[in-house]
């Protein structure tokens, strides 16, 4: 009989996959057969029979032969957490399917981050307004940020001037600048110095109770520094707490002298 005739059927579904809906019902729990069945095309997995529906491994070998076909996967397993991200493991696009309320948790998004940086991609917003969820994003790839920044965020702006006479604190370093930090164009009473040596530099943001560092390296071209940043000391107004660290990106807008 055709319908119980694997090359047959299979031949059926590259055509179309509602061709299963005429196949021998026992074939729906053949490992083997639904798995090139879902190759050709990822309707199939939604006629695997409950056992392997269910099956976390025959999932797996399934998203790995057709990523696609995780769409027709039981919610359950798109709600699972450790499910998920065995997916994101066999496929970056994997998260395309997960569960609204899954890709809505901050805790999830942590923990997908450490398996595929690309997780990022597929959070929903509310997972943005969680603090943890911002520091792993930036502590993965500060470059990440550029999904979740708002659409008008503020402006933060640092002007670098002459050689400074303030506090002393870097007058170990080479050269030593003043530094003058605004937001949204309007000068702040933080008092900064900027401290280099060669291409490294470090600069310190200071104000009442809050002292934050950034530190790294000026990039060949001299429009960017890329680095790390430490809240040494922390007070109303921070956006910092005492002891946290994170990635930072500074940049010089080009000029029209270049």
């Amino acid at each position: 009989e055709l319908r119980k005739d694997r090359a047959f059927v299979i031949e059926a579904i590259r055509a179309s996959g509602w061709a299963l809906n005429y196949a021998a019902k026992e074939l729906y729990s053949q490992r083997t057969f639904m798995l090139e069945a879902i190759e050709h095309n990822k309707l199939a997995l939604d006629y695997a029979a409950e056992e392997l529906r269910n099956d976390t491994g025959f999932l797996l070998d399934a998203t790995q032969r057709c990523p696609a076909a995780l769409r027709y996967a039981p919610l359950e397993m798109r709600e699972s957490a450790d499910f998920m991200l065995e997916a994101l493991r066999v496929d970056p696009l994997a998260l395309e399917h997960a569960s609204e309320s899954l890709l809505r948790d901050p805790a999830f998004l942590c923990r997908a981050l450490e398996v595929d940086k690309r997780a990022v991609n597929f959070a929903k917003p509310e997972c943005f307004g969680d603090r943890r969820a911002l520091i792993a994003v930036a502590r993965k790839d500060w470059r990440l940020l550029k999904h979740i920044v708002d659409d008008d965020p503020d402006e933060f702006t640092i002007e670098i001037s002459g050689a400074s006479h303030g506090s002393g604190h870097l007058q170990d370093k080479s050269v030593a600048l003043k530094a003058v930090f605004f937001l949204n164009s309007q000068q702040t009473d933080a008092q900064g110095e900027l401290a280099v040596l060669g291409r490294h530099m470090v600069l310190e943001e200071r104000d009442s109770g809050i002292f934050n560092r950034y530190e790294g390296d000026l990039s060949l071209d001299g429009r960017e520094i890329i680095g790390q940043m430490v809240c040494v000391h922390s007070s109303a107004g921070n956006s910092f707490e005492e002891g946290q660290t994170g990635n930072f990106r500074m940049w010089r807008p080009p000029t029209e002298a270049g």
